[in-house]
């Protein structure tokens, strides 16, 4: 057998994710992209409007617990779909400004101190993150029947991990 080199290793595996040809991505990618999307930039709105410096540490803490997984799990997604690489990096880049474009747009409501505004924006913001956590427990009872006990494991101690983690968050801000 051939030994490869480094060069031809990482040649072989970043031809494994990116596509040669333009495509446009299928439907279950391109909606989680979208709605990926528009939760950061509700994420970077929350962020926007809290007053209160504990507020601002907690908000950071929760969203840097886990936006590196996300960012991961985005990745992995993209890959699925063999993006080309120009295609690929842009839709990163996007992803990567929206919370700090949610942050600015934030400050900028605020300061026309429209409370009505930044009320729908808090609603916004919390129901995003209700419903995730809702269809993440509705896709758990569903497989409910065909997940095994180290799946189900997997996930309920993930939620607990979340669930300690912002309870760790609130603890140290109180």
């Amino acid at each position: 057998p051939q030994i490869q080199g480094k060069d031809s290793l990482s040649e072989n595996s970043e031809n494994s994710f990116f596509g040669s040809e333009f495509h446009l991505f299928s439907i279950p990618v391109t909606t989680l992209y979208l709605v990926m999307l528009i939760r950061s930039f509700i994420e970077g709105l929350a962020l926007g409007i809290v007053t209160h410096y504990s507020g601002v540490i907690a908000l950071i803490c929760a969203v840097g617990g886990y936006k590196p997984l996300e960012s991961f799990a985005l990745s992995l997604i993209f890959s699925k779909d063999k993006p080309v690489k120009w295609l690929y990096w842009i839709m990163i880049t996007v992803s990567a400004i929206m919370a700090p474009l949610g942050t600015i747009a934030a400050i900028y409501i605020s300061e026309i101190e429209n409370h009505l505004i930044l009320g729908i924006i808090s609603s916004i913001s919390v129901g995003t993150f209700a419903f995730m956590g809702c269809d993440e427990w509705s896709k758990m009872f569903d497989n409910k029947d065909r997940w095994d006990k180290k799946d189900k494991a997997w996930h309920l101690g993930l939620f607990l991990l979340g669930v300690g983690w912002m309870l760790l968050i609130a603890i140290i801000n109180s």
